[in-house]
């Protein structure tokens, strides 16, 4: 399995992440670098947990709260563009 993660591997990379946002507050406070927590959190429901558990599916609320993340890109990238009037 060559080039998957597993979910304490994403697990360990979402918290380094969260703490240099914690550190850096006013050179990461964007919005990707928010959106980048988000998705990292949310892959981590999402990725299997061992190699055993490869085949397993994600549960259905952790796919849902993918496309409720990917919605709120969009709605958000689409009011920052009328917003910005361009």
């Amino acid at each position: 399995t060559v080039g998957l993660t597993y979910s304490p591997l994403l697990a360990l990379c979402w918290v380094l992440y969260l703490s240099l946002m914690v550190i850096g507050q006013t050179f990461l406070s964007f919005q990707w670098d928010i959106l980048l927590l988000e998705v990292g959190g949310l892959l981590t429901a999402y990725a299997p947990l061992s190699p055993s558990t490869f085949n397993a599916k994600p549960t259905r609320v952790t796919e849902l709260a993918l496309h409720w993340c990917l919605f709120k890109l969009m709605l958000m990238s689409g009011v920052v563009k009328l917003h910005s009037r361009c």
